[in-house]
């Protein structure tokens, strides 16, 4: 399988059979990957292999790249079925996932009102109240799932707690999806 570094903070378009249109989000950096898995089937490699060099891009930052990609794609007549929090790891690791989702929900409703707003995720995080709270905004989530027997979960996704120019998720708890899911009140 080969490797893909996605480009930050704003891919694509990706034209996928499964969600459409999707406009990629990469809220982690540019040149490698931080995630809380190293898992053996990440298109994006092991995490040891792509360390980053480069920062998170802030808030700010994926804010303007995204309404201006909106503003083109608006004017090109090609808006987006769904805006895809994915790219080069965990996109719930970066420190203002929270409010960037709240961000990007604003963007959406001014730009492509019908599009929905997807995050691919480990579900490591959910457990940090801001991250569930944020999922509980979204119009989808995927959730990886993880095998059922400890050992072969362990050997498919090998957890991490990543570290890259200083930042850390040492607070992180992994744990498995269904274990941290709880429905949205």
């Amino acid at each position: 399988m080969s490797t893909i570094i996605y480009p930050s903070p704003i891919f694509g378009p990706v034209h996928s059979r499964r969600l459409g249109i999707s406009l990629g989000i990469n809220l982690m950096p540019a040149d490698g990957k931080v995630c809380t898995f190293d898992c053996i089937y990440c298109e994006c490699g092991f995490n040891k292999d792509f360390r980053p060099t480069l920062p998170r891009p802030t808030r700010q930052q994926v804010a303007t790249a995204l309404e201006a990609t909106l503003q083109q794609m608006q004017h090109e007549g090609q808006l987006p079925d769904v805006l895809t929090f994915a790219g080069n790891g965990e996109p719930t690791a970066h420190p203002h996932f929270a409010e960037i989702i709240s961000d990007t929900i604003r963007l959406r409703n001014q730009y492509c009102p019908n599009a929905k707003v997807s995050v691919l995720s480990n579900a490591t995080l959910l457990h940090r109240e801001a991250v569930f709270n944020a999922f509980c905004k979204l119009t989808t989530t995927s959730r990886s799932s993880t095998p059922c027997h400890p050992s072969t979960s362990a050997s498919l996704t090998v957890p991490q707690v990543p570290t890259t120019s200083g930042q850390s998720l040492s607070d992180s708890k992994p744990s498995t999806a269904m274990s941290s899911y709880r429905p949205c009140l």
